[in-house]
Parts: C-alpha cells; sequence; structure tokens
C-alpha cells in the first residue's frame, strides 16, 4: 500500500500543474523591432482558446492550480495593457497579471530598447560614425548616407547594415549594464545625436492614473518589476533590495494594495540569482516568475516560474504551441 502511494505521489509531480503565459504589448504596430508585440486580432483568438480548452487562472491561486490551468501575465507596464488587453480579457473571462517596472510611468525614463529604436533605426538622418565605450570595450559604426531601417525590420531578421548592427549590438550591452551605466550610455548617445534623434511620439507606459485604474480592474493583479528594469544579477545586494522594494511600495503607494508578485526583468538564469531569491522571500514576496521555458509542475520553485513567451501567433498556432508547452 505505501510503495502504491508513493507512485502515485510521485505520477502526479510527473504532470504539469498549470503553464504561465508571458505578454508584454497588445497593440498594432509597424514597428516592433523586439517583437513584444501581439495584435489585438491575435490576442483575442489566444484568449479564446484559453477560455474553450483550458483553465484560465489568477497567478495568486497557485494553491487551486491543476492540469489545464494555465496563467496570462505582462511585463514592463505599456499602456496598452489597459486600453488593449483589458476589455479582451474582460470580454473572455481571463484573469491576468501585469508587472510594472515603476521607472517607466509616464515615460519619465523610456526604456532603452524603445529609445534606440527611435534613435538608430527610425532616425531620418544620424552622423555618419558613432563610437562609444561600452563596459570597458570601444566599438565604432560607420553609417554612411544609409537612411532609415524598413519598418519591419526586427531582431530575428538578420542585419545588413550599421543601423541594425549598432543597435543589436548596444542591446545586448546595455542588457548586461547597471542602470547607472545604462543612464550614462543613453546620455552620450543623445549628445552624439543631437537634434537628429527623432521621437516616435507614441507614448507607450502607464501613468499613475492608468495605473490605479489597471489595479481596479476585477480581471488583473499588479506585480512588481524593479524600479529601473535592471538585471539583477549585475547588482550587490544592498542595490537589489532597492530596486525591488522601493519599487513595490511605489507600486503599492499608487494603487492601494499589497504587491506580493514578482517577475525578474530579463529573466533568464543569468539575470538574477540565488541571492535575489533570498531578497524576494526577505521582503515578503510569494512568487517570482522567470522567463525560461518549462510548464509548471509540482516541485517547481515558487520563485523560480517558468512562462513561455507569447509572440504574434495566430489563434491555430498559439493552440498547437501551447499544447505542446503542456504535454
Amino acid at each position: 500500500m505505501y510503495g502504491e502511494l508513493m507512485l502515485r505521489k510521485l505520477a502526479r509531480c510527473m504532470v504539469p500543474q498549470a503553464a504561465i503565459l508571458l505578454y508584454h504589448r497588445v497593440a498594432d504596430t509597424a514597428r516592433d523591432p523586439q517583437l513584444l508585440c501581439v495584435s489585438p486580432e491575435n490576442f483575442a483568438g489566444h484568449m479564446d482558446v484559453l477560455r474553450s480548452r483550458y483553465l484560465p487562472a489568477p497567478l495568486s491561486a497557485r494553491e487551486s492550480w491543476q492540469p489545464g490551468s494555465v496563467v496570462v501575465t505582462f511585463d514592463d507596464g505599456y499602456s496598452d495593457n489597459l486600453t488593449n488587453a483589458v476589455p479582451l480579457l474582460r470580454q473572455y473571462l481571463v484573469p491576468a497579471t501585469v508587472f510594472v517596472a515603476t521607472g517607466f510611468l509616464g515615460d519619465a525614463q523610456r526604456p532603452y530598447w524603445d529609445e534606440l529604436a527611435d534613435l538608430l533605426l527610425w532616425s531620418a538622418v544620424l552622423p555618419k560614425r558613432l563610437q562609444l565605450t561600452l563596459n570597458g570595450h570601444t566599438r565604432a559604426w560607420e553609417f554612411g548616407s544609409h537612411g532609415p531601417v524598413d519598418p519591419s525590420w526586427n531582431l530575428l531578421g538578420g542585419v545588413s547594415c550599421g543601423r541594425q548592427h549598432a543597435y543589436q549590438v548596444l542591446c545586448d550591452q546595455l542588457r548586461l549594464s547597471t542602470p547607472v551605466q545604462r543612464v550614462e550610455t543613453m546620455a552620450q548617445l543623445r549628445e552624439w545625436a543631437g537634434r537628429c534623434c527623432a521621437d516616435s511620439g507614441e507614448r507607450r507606459f502607464l501613468t499613475e492614473q492608468e495605473l490605479r485604474r489597471l489595479a481596479e480592474e476585477d480581471v488583473v493583479e499588479i506585480g512588481a518589476h524593479t524600479q529601473n528594469h535592471a538585471n539583477l544579477a549585475l547588482l550587490s545586494g544592498t542595490e537589489q533590495r532597492c530596486e525591488i522594494a522601493q519599487g513595490r511600495q511605489r507600486l503599492e503607494d499608487i494603487c492601494g494594495q499589497p504587491v506580493r508578485s514578482f517577475a525578474y526583468p530579463y529573466g533568464t538564469r543569468q539575470s538574477y540569482a540565488r541571492q535575489t531569491q533570498r531578497i524576494l522571500q526577505d521582503e515578503g514576496f510569494d512568487c517570482a516568475c522567470a522567463n525560461f521555458g518549462g510548464a509548471v509542475f509540482p516541485v517547481v520553485s515558487r520563485f523560480q516560474l517558468p512562462r513561455l513567451l507569447v509572440r504574434n501567433w495566430s489563434a491555430e498556432e498559439f493552440a498547437v504551441r501551447l499544447a505542446e508547452y503542456l504535454k
């Protein structure tokens, strides 16, 4: 009898308990070099698949997840999470958690990947040469008279000109920089570009008022995502705690409710450490989401929850990928 019970427990541990989906934006846009956007049409299709074939569940209800449970999450805090995603979440009765990096609220500080795209990819005219010292290494690019990049270009499309190469390298380097280093590098780039720097004019991040409205939605939970979208593995313990605790405190001050979940910026195993997980536990967080693949099994650590990064797939492709993911 004891052996049979142990086999049953082992079998339960081998059955996927849930899948956590990672989105960033719900928007139609011609320019998406980071592939962060899912169109409203495709997002509606995804939500229909979840409602008709799976068990949509809140992140906070981990204790009640069961095979077939699917959790929707968004990273960063783009304004279209409120304007485009929420109406569809409401329509299909799908709950979601939005992880907000507070330093981007109201576009007080634009994320470097968006500002770099406006500056390097879409500017009509740029100086012909760029030289920068990044993390101790000097890099240089020649732009010549090459004009703006095709709006449909993205990071998976290969590199065919200096603008694309500079954007790709700078995104990689800034991902491996501290918030202070990023600020310094972006200041150099703005000075270099001068009046040539283009501004897309699109306000992409939530304002404080919009965040309050988002937090009031029955289908939405708010989670923390640091202040400055920091690569926590590069910071001291004190700096990590500041990014984590102060980011959450601002969210709680704005929303007037507790914030108990967290998502690691970037989310790879190299972008946080065991010390980061201990800090989250010390600060009273319930769980933390990462950005590497894998279904959630009962034995998975609640401070390293894997997620499926969702791209702009049709409903049919989404259904196939999710079914395969949960096998």
